[in-house]
């Protein structure tokens, strides 16, 4: 399938589960509402665990050790079906794309920024996200969105541009895959920016309805209940500590 009208921008694709048929339908819908023929990639399934095949290119103990939590094989899926776009980026010699996953709710912003090839302000734009962190000066702007660059990765892969660079730089550094999509490896070396605000939204967060959440949200409280509290005023005497606080209260700020 090809890029509509706006042929000269890059294409726009759309990471979906084959049985989500609502979702697709809600996308596409959303996507021809701005002239923007998305193409519809199926998502790697790991809903009932992990395809076999797909074992050697995840790390589960290093998974573990990095994340400090299991990671489920539905999450390992989502993972890799984001890495199958960046091989696909540069398989068929794309410029870059904008990568949206099913459940994402454009604005309008968002459709200008597309339209005016905002993307190309960096190699890796995230359009939606939560616990950015971003430098506190040096931003940009670009089709009337702020942008700002950002000091570590943030979570969430709604929506976002990579370009082949970007591309070729997560397949160099993602796999074996030991961590979750939002981000497999440290992408900040590339100089990532952030819209501001999101210019892609995602529904409500609900751990009841939502088994990948769900799953995230146990684990984390599971790992928090477990770390030991007797001896963390040591933390004070660290160099790495201040370290730390000069670069989360001075350097940077949080805007999610």
């Amino acid at each position: 399938m090809q890029a509509s009208a706006k042929s000269h921008c890059w294409l726009v694709f759309v990471i979906s589960l084959k049985d989500a048929v609502t979702r697709r339908g809600s996308i596409v819908r959303q996507c021809r509402r701005y002239g923007i023929e998305p193409i519809i990639t199926d998502a790697v399934d790991g809903r009932h665990g992990l395809p076999q095949e797909m074992e050697y290119r995840i790390d589960r103990s290093m998974a573990l050790r990095r994340v400090g939590r299991t990671i489920s094989d539905a999450e390992f899926a989502c993972a890799l079906s984001h890495h199958f776009i960046y091989r696909r980026i540069l398989e068929e010699g794309l410029p870059g794309a904008v990568v949206l996953e099913d459940d994402a709710i454009l604005t309008e912003a968002f459709s200008t920024f597309y339209a005016e090839k905002g993307y190309l302000a960096a190699d890796l734009v995230q359009m939606d996200y939560i616990n950015a962190r971003v430098y506190r000066w040096g931003g940009q702007t670009k089709a009337d969105v702020a942008l700002m660059r950002l000091a570590a990765n943030a979570d969430l892969t709604t929506g976002y541009s990579v370009s082949s660079t970007m591309a070729q730089y997560l397949v160099e550094h993602a796999i074996p895959i030991a961590g979750v999509a939002d981000w497999p490896c440290d992408v900040t070396p590339l100089g990532p920016l952030v819209t501001f605000p999101s210019i892609v939204k995602h529904p409500p967060f609900d751990p009841n309805t939502s088994s990948l959440e769900g799953y995230r949200l146990q684990q984390k409280q599971a790992a928090t209940t477990t770390q030991g509290r007797s001896e963390r005023w040591k933390r004070f005497a660290t160099r790495a500590y201040w370290k730390h606080w000069w670069f989360k209260h001075i350097l940077t700020k949080k805007i999610s």
